[in-house]
């Protein structure tokens, strides 16, 4: 079996719009973070959206760890995985808990909360809002 890779990092070359099927509630995505002392974490991500061409939106419902890290250090990756390639999107994040983003991400989690959520077991609410302005994407094809 042979990898490929092809690195998409000027910034000018950046635009998410061309990868805009991968942003989907239903396409599964990982989200890595390290923290000061170069401890990896590792969560699932579903609520993930593009605000433009070389930033996404990724919303926080249940994360701990991974916004200390964000908080403290703020460089990051979104794994993708769609048809046979893996997409690793990198970028330097900021998390927010207030602001015009932020608002509209609460009315989206508690419009999916009343409507999609298969558990209405589970408490969903936005506890804040993480920002990633790209800065490298890297298409492996497997």
């Amino acid at each position: 079996m042979s990898i490929s890779s092809k690195i998409i990092s000027d910034k000018e070359s950046i635009d998410l719009n061309e990868y805009k099927d991968l942003f989907v509630m239903t396409k599964d995505a990982a989200f890595i973070t390290k923290s000061l002392e170069r401890v990896s974490n590792v969560v699932p991500i579903h609520s993930k959206h593009i605000l433009s061409k070389d930033q996404i939106l990724i919303t926080d419902q249940f994360m701990n760890k991974t916004k200390n890290n964000i908080i403290k250090e703020a460089n990051a990756m979104l794994a993708i995985e769609d048809k046979n390639i893996l997409y690793k999107i990198s970028g330097k994040c900021k998390y927010e808990n207030e602001g015009s983003y932020y608002e509209k991400a609460v009315q989206m989690v508690e419009e999916y909360a009343k409507t999609k959520a298969k558990n209405k077991k589970i408490k969903i609410k936005c506890k804040g809002i993480i920002i990633m302005d790209i800065k490298k994407i890297e298409k492996i094809q497997l």
